[in-house]
């Protein structure tokens, strides 16, 4: 099971570098070319929220402690 969690903490923190990158690009302005197409910039500003999205929810499922979110408590018996 550690490896599991191990695995999503990696997932986690790979997805924010993701992020990080695209922001570093969008505020250092670098240029994307492939052949004769440029890259606008508007892909990264979608790639930032998804990824930082996906990354922060994959840290807090890999630091949670496998308990449910909501206990019910148990029904006494009539």
């Amino acid at each position: 099971m550690k490896s599991r969690c191990c695995c999503v903490k990696v997932a986690g923190v790979l997805f924010l570098l993701v992020a990080l990158g695209h922001l570093v690009r969008m505020v250092m302005g670098w240029k994307v070319i492939v052949g004769d197409w440029t890259m606008p910039m508007w892909p990264s500003v979608v790639v930032i929220v998804v990824a930082a999205a996906l990354g922060v929810c994959l840290l807090m499922c890999a630091c949670s402690k496998g308990e449910p979110e909501a206990a019910v408590p148990p029904q006494p018996k009539a």
